[in-house]
């Protein structure tokens, strides 16, 4: 309702003015007691859950939260939880609510968030020690649920006239790049499979070279599919697929 809607935004302004005070207490000083970022970080995660849960999600809300959230954590890095655990825990959350309602949020929203994951995923390095499978084993799933998302509108944005967009796609390749490297192939290895993964990398990648188009995005791919193949079960799962066709026509609409 309208008055909901007016008390939302007025407490959300509220909150605001508070995050922006502290945020520029932290370009001001780095002293910001840890607490006190942890207490920030904290209420702009559990937020902006909170209106990813909402039919549909609120676009400026969304937007602006997901936003401050990439810039806390840039600034705050490890001082905005009390463990990479937990943080790590809320983002893979983050990430399966962002993969569910993909196609209502705003693009400004959605990359906000998968900006969030990658800047979390290289911040968790060397701090998850033996529980590193575990945690961001859990991330897998909906970074490929994002990444077939991605793809699939990438080719479908090839047939009209236009450039793509190709951030979010670009964004979803490095972070599942991260997970593979950080990862043991035993456990990405049947969640490449499952969702079929491979087999829709090559055909983005053909079809970016057949339109001439996406050259960033096409090489972005191809390395990822090398490092899918750097592995002996990897480099199975790739044999599996028909790569002499895909080459050959990947080859031809290159020429």
């Amino acid at each position: 309702t309208r008055s909901s809607a007016k008390l939302d935004w007025e407490v959300w302004s509220t909150w605001r003015r508070a995050a922006t005070s502290a945020a520029r207490c932290a370009c001001e000083a780095s002293s910001l007691p840890p607490a006190s970022c942890r207490a920030v970080f904290g209420a702009t995660v559990f937020r902006l859950g909170a209106c990813l849960a909402l039919s549909p999600p609120p676009p400026r809300l969304t937007t602006i939260l997901g936003e401050t959230a990439v810039v806390l954590v840039r600034r705050w890095r490890t001082k905005c939880s009390d463990t990479m655990e937990t943080w790590c825990g809320d983002m893979a959350g983050l990430l399966h609510q962002v993969a569910a309602c993909w196609s209502s949020l705003h693009p400004r929203a959605s990359l906000a968030v998968l900006g969030l994951g990658l800047a979390t995923a290289r911040i968790s390095h060397c701090k998850l020690d033996q529980r590193e499978g575990e945690v961001l084993g859990s991330w897998l799933a909906p970074a490929l649920a994002l990444l077939a998302t991605n793809m699939r509108e990438v080719e479908a944005a090839l047939q009209r006239p236009g450039p793509a967009q190709l951030q979010g796609p670009e964004l979803c390749l490095a972070l599942l790049q991260v997970l593979l490297a950080r990862l043991a192939p035993s456990c990405w290895l049947p969640a490449l499979h499952s969702h079929a993964t491979t087999a829709l990398l090559l055909s983005a990648t053909g079809a970016c070279c057949k339109a001439r188009a996406a050259p960033s995005l096409t090489l972005s791919t191809l390395a990822l599919l090398l490092d899918v193949g750097d592995t002996p079960q990897g480099a199975a799962l790739l044999l599996s697929q028909d790569l002499a066709r895909d080459v050959w026509q990947i080859g031809r609409a290159h020429v």
